[in-house]
């Protein structure tokens, strides 16, 4: 997973609380970048580790 993708990611966890999109009408259109597995293992690092650069969580989900 990309630094972008976890950057991405957690600018939407901050700024609405959930990691999905809120789209423009297209439903279909966003394409998935993490399933329920990787988010429920992200957040779990975040909240152990809040201090973490973007390259690690992003070692631990290659």
């Amino acid at each position: 997973m990309s630094k972008w993708s976890i950057k991405r990611i957690l600018q939407l966890l901050r700024s609405t609380g959930e990691v999905v999109p809120a789209g423009d009408g297209r439903r279909g259109k966003w394409k998935r970048v993490m399933d329920a597995e990787e988010l429920e293992f992200l957040m779990a690092l975040l909240e152990q580790n809040p201090d973490l650069y973007l390259d690690e969580p992003q070692e631990q989900l290659a």
